[in-house]
């Protein structure tokens, strides 16, 4: 049995233009919201913070 990440549940309201471009994202990827969502934001965040030392990994 695979064991479970750790985790935090976020809650948030999302523009509705936004969430549909996530949908067709991940679909397109044929991802779940979840892991498209956690690889839109690692992206992010390793291209504008990290690399400028701004957060640690």
């Amino acid at each position: 049995m695979r064991r479970k990440k750790d985790s935090v549940n976020v809650s948030m309201r999302l523009d509705k233009n936004i969430w549909e471009d996530l949908k067709v994202y991940a679909e397109k990827k044929g991802q779940s919201y979840t892991v498209a969502t956690e690889r839109i934001l690692k992206n992010f965040l390793d291209q504008n913070f990290h690399a400028e030392g701004n957060i640690s990994e």
